[in-house]
């Protein structure tokens, strides 16, 4: 997806694909999860990695929307990886960009876990959100990105109301869904769940 040709996206979903950990049904998806011998540890470790390098890169791909104000991060995964160490990453990536974290759904308890290795502060942790199965429900992190854009990058309220009155479908949310086949070289136009 080219944010160019949606440069009047205001808002985006980021669901890429992710290791799955928080699913309390799947056993086989990091590297304390029981794994028999040493070398399907190190698979999973690696697995992990390459993960969290592509969720990372299409998280910053969202945060180059031009007129994007929110972009919503989410995995259903439990390790630090794939959650706050690609949150972090995307700050840094982004810097100079306006992003900052928001405090995503503030009444719930469990926030970001501030861990080694991971460059977030305790005040940035606490803006993200943490579910665990031990909560009752699956193992899931929402991380939310807002920026102020200057008036001009703004798409006028005026305007959206006037197209919501004439019965036109105003742009202004896109739901990118990575495929765990992407690589580096793949366009983003092909890398989009069909009906995205």
């Amino acid at each position: 997806v080219d944010p160019r040709e949606n440069a009047d996206v205001c808002a985006l979903l980021c669901d890429p694909s992710c290791s799955g950990s928080g699913i309390v049904t799947r056993v086989d998806v990091g590297p304390d999860s029981g794994a028999a011998a040493e070398g399907e540890a190190a698979q999973a470790v690696r697995r992990i990695q390459a993960l969290a390098e592509v969720q990372g890169r299409i998280l910053c791909h969202a945060l180059s929307f031009p007129a994007a104000t929110v972009v919503v991060y989410s995995t259903c995964s439990v390790h630090c990886e794939e959650n706050e160490g690609v949150v972090a990453t995307a700050l840094g990536a982004m810097e100079g960009a306006g992003w900052r974290l928001s405090v995503a759904l503030p009444d719930w308890h469990r926030r970001g876990l501030a861990s080694e290795g991971v460059a977030l502060d305790a005040e940035q942790c606490a803006r993200c959100l943490r579910c665990l199965p031990e909560d009752g429900c699956g193992g899931f992190f929402v991380a939310r990105f807002e920026r102020e854009l200057p008036s001009a990058g703004r798409r006028p309220k005026a305007q959206q109301q006037a197209a919501r009155a004439q019965g036109r479908r105003v742009r202004g949310v896109l739901r990118l869904q990575s495929v765990l086949c992407l690589t580096a070289t793949t366009p983003w136009s092909r890398c989009v769940a069909p009906g995205s």
